[in-house]
């Protein structure tokens, strides 16, 4: 698990490091990058230095902060600023006179940190030529301290072995801790682990050893995994439903605004239309049916010849819109049926108010499992007929 959150922590900061380098006016700092980025030995930089490339190497002076990502970035140089990479593997061999933070998959410390160490990675190591001058703060697989640390040590880590100096407190939760000779601790320590620490003879622990054994969480039994699995099915459930229901609102609210904007434009032919449903249904069934049907054909005709694409494109626009007119004509033949004044009011507030009550009661309807399909079916042929009838009364 360390693992993995130290390659979590290295991509996180690999694009960290790139989006910011965008970003960066080219007068602000030094900026390089590369297959294989290279500061050559000798040679100084008078300003932060921002690098990124596979193989980043710094064998010269960094008067500033150092900030590179890369799949191996060792720095050999002095570096008299701080040290902020992302990287596979990462060796620190130059002296920072200020903090590293680093994070990636193996990272190494073999020189003087003036400051804090702050890593993330699956092994940390802080060889015996290396020293942090603060704390050391890290999350790692493996930490193995064999260099001094001024201050005090905090780390969450599988395996955490000391060896060297520590000037203040060591606080750890770790599965194995591991006090080597002379390794001698100024503080406390304090540790988190299911075993015992292994202290060497010739460890020199001046404060108190605290030792806390973390709760194991008991195993589920059926009972709490199916109660779990209810909890999961019910909440997905109830997200299933809540969607439908937004869902619905929404096409009651699209319905109703269009439909309020057709009554204004056009209520004289929509209340003849009404009429037409009332007084002739089946008609504007058969003709509803038969257009619906027709109509995709012919407009898929069209298309084969090629020249007729702009006809076929325009047909089946109308066609979409007529039908979604049709269900407003239908959801508003409804809505007077059930106020029980189909014929004695056309004025557009009546329209509208029947337009509301019969768009709820089919999308109320719309949300009953199966049952909606028929309804659905009957709302856009009823409708869409009445439209096709009344225009071919119209024009014959």
């Amino acid at each position: 698990m360390i693992n993995k959150l130290g390659k979590l922590f290295a991509v996180f900061a690999a694009v960290l490091i790139i989006s910011f380098l965008m970003f960066i006016p080219a007068q602000a700092a030094d900026t390089r990058t590369g297959q294989n980025v290279d500061v050559a030995a000798g040679e100084v930089v008078n300003d932060d230095l921002y690098l990124a490339g596979s193989e980043v190497t710094v064998n010269g002076t960094v008067n500033g902060d150092v900030i590179a990502v890369g799949n191996r970035v060792t720095i050999n140089g002095d570096v008299n600023g701080s040290v902020t990479v992302a990287a596979s593997t990462i060796t620190i061999k130059g002296r920072v006179s200020n903090s590293v933070r680093a994070a990636g998959n193996e990272i190494t410390i073999n020189s003087n940190i003036g400051k804090d160490l702050v890593a993330v990675a699956g092994y940390v190591a802080i060889s015996s030529a290396g020293s942090v001058g603060r704390d050391l703060l890290a999350a790692s697989g493996t930490v193995n301290v064999n260099g001094p640390v001024t201050k005090n040590i905090t780390c969450n880590a599988n395996r955490l072995v000391i060896s060297s100096s520590v000037g203040g407190n060591v606080k750890a939760a770790a599965t194995e801790v591991k006090l080597e000779s002379f390794a001698s601790i100024a503080g406390n320590l304090e540790y988190s682990s299911p075993n015992e620490a292994t202290v060497a003879a010739g460890t020199a622990i001046k404060g108190q050893t605290i030792h806390t054994v973390p709760e194991q969480a008991p195993a589920p039994s059926n009972q709490t995994v199916a109660t779990a699995l209810g909890a999961i099915v019910a909440a997905i459930i109830a997200f299933i439903l809540g969607f439908i229901i937004v869902l619905a609102l929404f096409k009651y609210a699209a319905a109703l605004l269009v439909g309020i904007v057709v009554i204004f434009i056009a209520r004289r032919h929509v209340a003849d239309a009404i009429e037409t449903l009332r007084n002739k249904p089946w008609p504007c069934l058969g003709w509803g049916t038969l257009i619906a049907v027709l109509t995709p054909i012919a407009a898929a005709i069209l298309c084969i010849l090629i020249v007729g694409i702009p006809l076929a494109i325009a047909v089946f626009a109308i066609y979409i819109i007529a039908i979604y007119i049709g269900h407003i004509i239908t959801a508003i033949f409804l809505g007077k049926w059930m106020l029980r004044r189909l014929a004695a009011d056309d004025s557009i507030a009546h329209l509208i108010g029947a337009l509301a009550l019969g768009l709820l009661i089919i999308y109320t309807v719309a949300l009953v499992p199966f049952i909606s399909i028929i309804t659905d079916l009957a709302v856009i042929l009823f409708g869409f007929g009445s439209i096709v009838y009344y225009i071919k009364g119209k024009l014959v």
